[in-house]
């Protein structure tokens, strides 16, 4: 519901130190009307990055099955009249997922 899990905040909160010694990316699941991402829907992504120190974070398409959610998140895209589908751009993940890589492969390397 354009927030981050509350496991993942704590975990940026418990290793934030070692994680910003390190190369991070972070992605979100969003917009699962295959529109693209409103304005600051993205507010916990941006603002984990900045405090990890992270690379980039990108917004992408996720995946609704009202079958797999609890009656609670149900419920809320039922109000919001959200329709089961699945709104992930593949082509694009592995496009960044490979910017990522040959970035991994640069810094090893030296290039």
């Amino acid at each position: 519901m354009g927030h981050w899990l509350d496991s993942m905040r704590k975990f940026a909160d418990a290793h934030g130190d070692a994680l910003r010694t390190l190369p991070v990316w972070l992605f979100s699941t969003g917009p699962v009307d295959g529109k693209p991402d409103p304005a600051g829907a993205g507010v916990d992504g941006e603002q984990l990055a900045v405090t990890l120190c992270a690379r980039e974070h990108r917004m992408f398409g996720g995946k609704i099955d009202k079958g797999s959610l609890h009656v609670g998140e149900r419920a809320a895209v039922t109000l919001l009249r959200v329709k089961d589908g699945d709104y992930r751009d593949w082509p694009s993940i592995r496009d960044w997922a490979k910017e990522i890589s040959e970035c991994l492969h640069e810094a090893h390397s030296g290039v």
